[in-house]
């Protein structure tokens, strides 16, 4: 069975065969599409632990940093905060590429 489209002055035949393969594409696509989005979301999750952890650093090196407590204690926590920063900001360019990547499929789409 053959399926005429025409617009304007352009015709197009597709057979059955050849609009299962553009729906296999779209379904490839759509699959793509939702395997970043769930992407976005478990890093986002990440970023927003990892930045109330931070929070949390500040607050207690605040808190203990003038009552007494060892200065090798300070500067260790102090360093660990310096990695979780660094952890925080790897954790936002990936959702930044993760951005980029939902908006290179969703012109793709279009």
């Amino acid at each position: 069975m053959k399926v005429t489209l025409q617009t304007n002055q352009l015709s197009c035949k597709a057979s059955a065969r050849d609009l299962k393969f553009l729906d296999s594409i779209r379904d490839k696509n759509v699959a793509v599409f939702d395997s970043l989005q769930k992407q976005k979301i478990e890093t986002l999750l990440k970023y927003r632990e990892v930045q109330k952890v931070i929070e949390n650093y500040h607050d207690l090196l605040n808190k203990y940093s003038n009552s007494g407590v060892a200065a090798e204690i300070i500067m260790k926590a102090k360093s660990d905060l310096e990695d979780m920063k660094v952890f925080k900001d790897t954790l936002w360019n990936k959702l930044r590429e993760i951005n980029f990547a939902i908006l290179a499929e969703e012109e793709k789409n279009y």
